[in-house]
């Protein structure tokens, strides 16, 4: 995701700049930022694609693609929790440990009905795990479109918005892939593997719109909906995703998809933040558009 991009816009509102190119910003209407949020949303029904081309997943590749979904997500909540420093680390820090609370709550309430539990197929333990990953990761989903739809807000108005909405369009397909292989990993059908990959990032356009109206509430609360999705995504990661993942594959091999994803992940992200804005730098605050 080009959390630089989102984060400079949100900044820029928190301080009340409201020029744009020559001091005029070109807004836009809501109805663009919903068309424009919606094909960003849809976006992560791409990382469904590999799938429609396998009927089923060895052993082996079952656990390299649960690893690789920890990849993701670790590099997700590490973006999260660094693009927000200096918004507002109180609220970060806040919505950290209630994402941990939370996620840990819910598990212990769904694992009381665990016996009675069905999600797509799925009876008892794996479809409580299913409904914990997709939950989150619709969560993860709620702060970037608050991020997105802040930054057709912003100072620079409907241009920068837009390259937010491509960097994050182009970013939903890597996390679709994430969704889409913890879903093939027990047996969903491709059918509902892409309906559920596009399902976690409808929050994106949905809160996108509330957010561009709102700017001033959103971008407030625009670290504590970080740092939440981090604080859940880091848990299940260690919680449920890493134990499934050992048990299909070796733990020098699950750190080795880790390790990989993780960094591929973030070369993508600074790539495209580059790319984006036409500047380079060795930190993402650097990509932030001037």
């Amino acid at each position: 995701m080009s959390q630089a991009m989102v984060d400079s816009a949100v900044a820029a509102v928190a301080e009340g700049d409201s020029a744009g190119l020559d001091g005029v910003p070109t807004l836009a209407s809501a109805w663009t930022v919903a068309l424009c949020t919606t094909f960003m949303a849809l976006a992560s029904g791409l990382g469904s694609v590999p799938f429609y081309f396998t009927d089923q997943l060895s052993q082996f590749w079952e656990g390299v693609a649960q690893s690789s979904a920890v990849g993701v997500m670790i590099a997700a909540s590490y973006s999260l929790i660094q693009e927000s420093e200096g918004l507002n680390n109180t609220w970060l820090v806040v919505g950290i440990m209630l994402g941990m609370v939370f996620i840990d709550k819910s598990q212990k309430f769904l694992a009381k009905y665990e016996d009675h539990m069905e999600f797509s197929g799925l009876k008892g333990l794996d479809a409580k795990k299913i409904v914990l990953f997709l939950g989150i990761m619709t969560l993860h989903a709620v702060g970037e479109g608050c991020g997105v739809g802040v930054s057709f807000a912003g100072p620079h108005g409907f241009p920068k918005g837009l390259l937010v909405t491509l960097a994050i369009g182009l970013h939903n397909i890597p996390e679709g892939l994430a969704t889409a292989t913890i879903l093939a990993s027990k047996k969903v059908s491709r059918r509902e593997i892409t309906v559920w990959t596009i399902a976690t990032a409808l929050p994106q356009p949905l809160l996108a719109v509330p957010s561009y109206a709102f700017v001033q509430f959103f971008s407030a609360l625009y670290p504590f909906f970080a740092g939440f999705a981090a604080g859940c995504m880091i848990w299940i990661s260690f919680a449920e995703i890493i134990p499934d993942a050992l048990e299909n594959v070796e733990a020098t091999t699950l750190a080795t998809a880790i390790t990989t994803t993780t960094f591929s992940f973030k070369a993508m992200q600074y790539f495209l933040d580059a790319f984006l804005t036409g500047q380079s730098g060795g930190e993402s605050g650097d990509f932030a558009p001037q």
